[in-house]
């Protein structure tokens, strides 16, 4: 089986948690259940739209999906970072 992205455990975990289908949150998305699937195992990154549908949809932080910078613990939004 193929490994879930950190986002994409959060969205099954939804999903399963309130008893919801991939096809069904694909279709609430207006993309098929393939490319949700692409996403959640990291074969494919969302559009910026499609995370924010996302968490709109499920509560899954749309900054969940964007990816890990090694040695990067403080976020770029941070003002204490700059």
């Amino acid at each position: 089986m193929t490994e879930l992205t950190r986002a994409g455990q959060m969205v099954m975990d939804w999903l399963k948690a309130n008893e919801k289908s991939q096809r069904w949150l694909a279709s609430k998305l207006g993309v098929g259940a393939d490319a949700l699937w692409r996403w959640c195992v990291g074969k494919r990154t969302p559009r910026i739209e499609h995370c924010v549908a996302i968490e709109r949809v499920t509560g899954v932080p749309a900054s969940a999906w964007a990816p890990a910078v090694p040695g990067d613990a403080t976020p770029a939004t941070d003002p204490a970072a700059a």
